[in-house]
């Protein structure tokens, strides 16, 4: 599923990992879920980079040191 931002990218894998890791199902299949769920995540994210090119190199300077460090472990 394809989204606008990388918020909403961002907000999704948060509420589907959420719901499995309440689940009760044993932890590795818990596990390899969420490995699913991670790499959905990412190919979305890669997808709106690839469409979504940087408008100018402070903007992309801007992702790479305030952004991306915001998500990079939660």
């Amino acid at each position: 599923m394809y989204v606008n931002s990388p918020d909403q990218i961002i907000k999704k894998l948060e509420k589907e990992l959420d719901e499995i890791n309440q689940s009760k199902e044993d932890s590795v299949i818990i596990i390899k879920k969420a490995i699913g769920i991670c790499s959905l995540a990412l190919t979305d994210l890669r997808k709106f980079i690839i469409d979504n090119k940087f408008k100018n190199k402070q903007e992309e300077i801007h992702f790479f040191k305030q952004v991306k460090p915001t998500y990079s472990f939660k």
